[in-house]
């Protein structure tokens, strides 16, 4: 997922914190947080089951809640609300529910515990400020106004602008087609768009590490939701995911050789968050599609990025990005036939700074993503079995990347050492280019 704000020191990285135990009466705070979402026509319920694996609930009738088959998901960060260590202290027996209408998202904190001290954390406090501002703790009183969003909402906020379906797999329900819709959700003078984003964006924390909160009344916000409709008329709408962009002016854009004086817009994907268990299913992959296809079509853009993109969304990004040079056709001849394509961006002998010009003028990609999908479509025409066309193939990588890694070569004090450097980082695009591959079919036949 794309990720933005401060995150933890290098030295208190969350893989090497150790989730002290203070004394007996301490829990580890991810471990007795769940998380639900809240259709219509429920009575809420909510279940003591607690776990630390990753269940999400989008409860859609009275019967899910009384059988208790309700989903839930465990947060992946608490440290926003109980620190670094993620501890809370002096209760026996805790379990914390946080449960969002799924409307208008606003939410019902529900803490139960067998006993505590009377130097217990203040829980409510600690949360208070991770949670929406509206939050209740009154069971009563957020059905009532679950019951009556259910009733006012008609639509989501803003615009549709993609349809798709996808084909529930064996194991899912409901079996059959399913159907999603993307809208497009400009905060800019839409206050029903502000107040839902205001209270979704509490959710990003939990799961996007250094997540900040965007401010809902700067204009150069969009917010891109994916909701699945149901078959249920009226309200049958349930959220899947956002991913929010920011627009802003870029006088770099105007500078480009391909760019017209009115071609200064950059738009950067900052936050994305699918709810776990629409993960795994397309609907990153295609909320990045349509958001691409939006700056493709808006003559003011100059280039498409992401900000601080975590490994996984990386690799989302470079094979939606490879996908688009496909179906334009970027990249496609091999190096023997490339010789009359030179500056158009087809061929693959060398890439020249014409032939970035000509991918980014109608992708909107960064260099860096136009030299990523070269490499990795060059790759494909390179034949294993051949070792002078892959020496060829990894020299021109690594010549790129000493580049690229000129000042951390230079503190290298042996030539040993920026050898071997050189030749992790290779083998590790080249695997991750092979799998791209794989993933588009583009594996040919030459190949071992």
């Amino acid at each position: 997922m794309a990720q933005s704000g401060t995150k933890r020191p290098a030295d208190e990285d969350h893989t090497s914190v150790v989730k002290r135990v203070h004394f007996t009466r301490s829990v580890c705070s991810t471990s007795v947080i769940s998380i639900a979402i809240g259709m219509h026509n429920i009575q809420l319920q909510l279940v003591s089951y607690r776990s630390n694996g990753s269940l999400f609930a989008a409860a859609t009738d009275a019967d899910q809640v009384e059988a208790q088959t309700l989903k839930w998901f465990a947060p992946k960060f608490t440290y926003h609300a109980f620190g670094i260590d993620e501890v809370i202290d002096s209760y026996v027996e805790l379990n914390i529910s946080v449960t969002f209408n799924a409307f208008d998202f606003r939410a019902l904190l529900d803490i139960k515990f067998k006993e505590k001290e009377d130097t217990a954390d203040d829980v409510v406090a600690k949360l208070a400020s991770s949670l929406p501002q509206d939050f209740v703790q009154d069971k009563d009183e957020f059905v009532v106004a679950l019951r009556k969003a259910a009733t006012d909402f008609t639509c989501p906020p803003g615009n549709c602008i993609e349809s798709y379906t996808t084909t529930a797999k064996n194991d899912e329900k409901p079996a059959g087609k399913r159907y999603f819709d993307i809208y497009e959700c400009k905060l800019e003078d839409n206050e029903p768009a502000q107040k839902l984003f205001a209270n979704l964006q509490t959710l990003s924390p939990w799961f996007i590490e250094g997540a900040d909160a965007v401010d809902v009344m700067d204009p150069r916000w969009v917010i891109y939701l994916i909701y699945e409709r149901t078959k249920a008329g009226s309200g049958a709408f349930c959220p899947v995911g956002f991913i929010t962009v920011f627009k802003f002016c870029n006088p770099l854009g105007r500078k480009a050789a391909h760019c017209k004086p009115d071609h200064n817009e950059t738009h950067r994907i900052c936050q994305a968050l699918i709810f776990p268990t629409y993960q795994r299913q397309g609907h990153a992959e295609r909320l990045v599609h349509c958001i691409h296809a939006q700056a493709m079509a808006n003559h003011y853009v100059y280039e498409l990025t992401v900000e601080d993109p975590v490994p996984g969304f990386s690799c989302l990004r470079d094979l939606v990005d490879l996908k688009n040079c496909i179906k334009h056709e970027f990249f496609c001849l091999p190096p023997e036939a490339s010789a009359d394509a030179s500056g158009t961006g087809r061929g693959t002998a060398v890439l020249t700074t014409a032939d970035i010009n000509a991918v980014q003028e109608t992708l909107k990609l960064t260099h860096k993503q136009v030299q990523t999908c070269y490499e990795a479509r060059k790759l494909t025409f390179v034949d294993q079995n051949d070792e002078t066309q892959r020496k060829k193939f990894r020299l021109e990588v690594k010549k790129r990347l000493f580049r690229l890694h000129t000042e951390e070569l230079d503190a290298m004090g042996s030539a040993d050492r920026r050898k071997s450097f050189l030749e992790t980082e290779y083998k590790r695009l080249e695997t991750h280019y092979q799998l791209m591959a794989l993933k588009l079919n583009l594996v040919n036949s030459s190949h071992s």
